[in-house]
C-alpha cells in the first residue's frame, strides 16, 4: 500500500492535497523550497538528506548536474 501510494502520488504529502483542495500550499512541510511529492523526498529534500542516507544508503550521482 504504501509503495501503490508513492508511486501513484495518491498519498499524504501535500501535493495531492493541495489538489483536492483541503490545504493551501504543494510546498515540502520541511524545506519548502519545492512541492512536496515522493520524488522530492525520496529523492531531493536537503532536510531529509541523513535520513535518506540512514534507511536508503548512500547516493552517489557521477555525472554532470
Amino acid at each position: 500500500m504504501v509503495v501503490t501510494s508513492l508511486l501513484t502520488g495518491h498519498n499524504a504529502l501535500r501535493r495531492h492535497p493541495y489538489i483536492m483542495g483541503p490545504i493551501h500550499s504543494p510546498l515540502c512541510k520541511w524545506c519548502e523550497a519545492e512541492e512536496d511529492t515522493s520524488a522530492h523526498v525520496l529523492c531531493e529534500c536537503e532536510v531529509l538528506a541523513s535520513l535518506r542516507h540512514t534507511y536508503l544508503g548512500p547516493f552517489y550521482f557521477f555525472g554532470a548536474r
